[in-house]
């Protein structure tokens, strides 16, 4: 009996050992957790996960270096529905490149494919493509645990719906808190740059704070958003939105398609949040919110800001700069959008308490309370964000004059550029210092974009209107001594560094002669 004991003792000692073994150390205590410090180690949890052979239930497990997962076909840990992981992820700040899952025919897909209460935390999935049916996620495809400071720059891709930059449905009241997702997020129906769908119950929010997106999301169905595609009630706080949210689904009267700068669809409530990116949409289009999910539940949009446009079907009716939605239970607080870019009132068409349409030299003002970085010219963005490069590019505008907007600009404007960054501008335009100049006769649609090294960008669409008889060489509004003086200069060989010359051939014969200064004496002594 004691040889029987023993040799069962033995036997598990070395399970114990063996499994210990397959990482690179470490018992899976939070005092000592296992380590990952080979791409294999990854690969070994996933089968253990899998296989139902995880160490233990709620073990930890920390990275210990980078892994390249290039030529892997990555099975997702806990994939499916049949099994659960509860365990915790420690990134340690370092990366996974080359991460490829392609599960079309699976639900619930991404790094963690099921996780129960769990955490990932301080991760970054710098390169690579992850697919499945639905319910698909970078880190998780579906979760009732916790997510922190993680980094996502994959694709991602449902089949069907669920589909989040970061997770792609959350059942629990939970966290996600420091998570920015770079990669594009595409899926029928719920796609969200942050999370997909939410299901939490009314009474509990689930948290998603100081988060951010860069990619463009689309949805070829139903609810597109920058944070959340679709959720019951979520919290939104001092979160941001750069990218292109789309919702490809035909025009049909009262469609049940959702597209928002931060949620396609739901109740959510949201303080000191941004949307720079454009949002396009069938009907149920908004810079914030796309389409309230119910008139019953009460939602909340605060201190937060849209500097992006909206664009819909013309025939919508539930489209508006802030949200596409109005219900009965709708608070607005301190809420903004620029005026000049997007020209369609606030909610659903029209104006509401709370909601105010700011020129953009006004809206660079516009600091709600102290969770804003001071704007000096720019954009204001939240303080949690602004060490973001594409958030930074995003916030330099294009000042027009007073009564131009991105839809009709007849004068010169002027932009703002942070350091790092340039304005990239095609021939229309001349730009001296931070003022641009347009070229006389000027009637088309075209767009600048101001960018960095790394290849951060934002771009606007202008449609310029540009149709002065010529002579004010200046740009200061009239036409004067100064302005012939310039072109006599321009006559004679002497063109300043500053001066754009379409502006000086008055007669637009292609050329600056003599012809052009009769011109100019001739507007010259009307003005007198």
């Amino acid at each position: 009996m004691k040889r029987h004991i023993l040799f069962l003792l033995v036997v598990s000692l070395l399970t114990i050992s063996a499994r210990a073994q397959t990482f690179g150390g470490g018992d899976g205590s939070e005092q000592s957790p296992y380590i990952i410090s080979a791409r294999e180690h990854l690969v070994q949890l996933s089968n253990m996960v899998n296989g139902a052979k995880c160490p233990t239930g709620k073990a930890v497990y920390g990275f210990k270096c980078d892994l390249d997962m290039a030529g892997i076909e990555f099975t997702p840990i806990a994939e499916g529905a049949s099994v659960v992981f509860h365990g915790t992820i420690r990134g340690n700040g370092h990366k996974i490149h080359n991460l490829y899952i392609a599960r079309p025919d699976v639900e619930n897909v991404g790094l963690v494919g099921n996780m129960g209460d769990g955490e990932i935390s301080d991760l970054t999935i710098a390169s690579g493509s992850i697919s499945g049916k639905q319910c698909v996620g970078a880190f998780a495809g579906r979760t009732r645990g916790t997510l922190t400071n993680v980094v996502n720059h994959a694709t991602v891709k449902a089949e069907v719906d669920n589909c989040g930059g970061i997770a792609g449905r959350v059942d629990s009241a939970v966290e996600i808190h420091q998570a920015r997702n770079h990669g594009n997020v595409g899926g029928n129906m719920n796609v969200g740059g942050i999370v997909g769908k939410t299901e939490v119950d009314t009474d509990v929010h689930l948290l998603i704070k100081h988060c951010l997106n860069n990619g463009d999301i689309t949805a070829s169905v139903a609810n597109a958003g920058g944070i959340i595609g679709s959720s019951i009630v979520a919290e939104i706080e001092g979160c941001a939105n750069t990218g292109a949210i789309t919702c490809t689904a035909d025009y049909v009267k009262d469609i049940y398609a959702g597209a928002g700068g931060l949620v396609g669809l739901g109740v959510p409530w949201v303080r000191n949040s941004l949307n720079t990116g454009v949002v396009t949409g069938a009907d149920h289009t908004g810079g914030l919110l796309g389409k309230p999910a119910n008139d019953t539940t009460v939602f909340y949009l605060s201190n937060s800001v849209s500097n992006g446009y909206v664009q819909a079907h013309e025939k919508a009716a539930s489209v508006g700069a802030i949200a596409g939605g109005l219900t009965r239970k709708a608070h607005f607080s301190e809420v903004a959008y620029d005026a000049q870019m997007d020209t369609l009132p606030g909610v659903m068409r029209k104006d509401v308490d709370g909601v105010t349409g700011l020129p953009t030299a006004e809206l660079t003002r516009f600091i709600p309370n102290r969770q804003w970085h001071p704007g000096f010219g720019v954009y204001p963005i939240p303080y949690s964000l602004s060490d973001d490069s594409t958030l930074l590019a995003a916030s330099q505008p294009v000042i027009l004059a007073a009564g131009d907007t991105r839809h009709r600009v007849t004068q010169a404007f002027f932009v703002t550029t942070l350091e790092g960054y340039e304005w990239c501008m095609p021939k229309p335009f001349y730009q001296v210092d931070n003022k641009v100049y347009l070229r006389r006769g000027l009637k088309t649609t075209t767009q600048i974009r101001v960018t960095d090294h790394r290849g951060h960008q934002r771009i606007y669409w202008l449609t310029i209107d540009y149709t002065d008889k010529g002579g004010d060489l200046d740009g200061n509004g009239i036409i004067d001594v100064s302005d012939l003086n310039t072109m006599l200069n321009i006559v004679i060989g002497a063109e300043p560094d500053y001066f754009d010359y379409y502006r000086a051939d008055v007669n637009l014969d292609g050329k600056v002669d003599i012809s052009d200064i009769n011109l100019t004496i001739g507007y010259l002594l009307e003005a007198e």
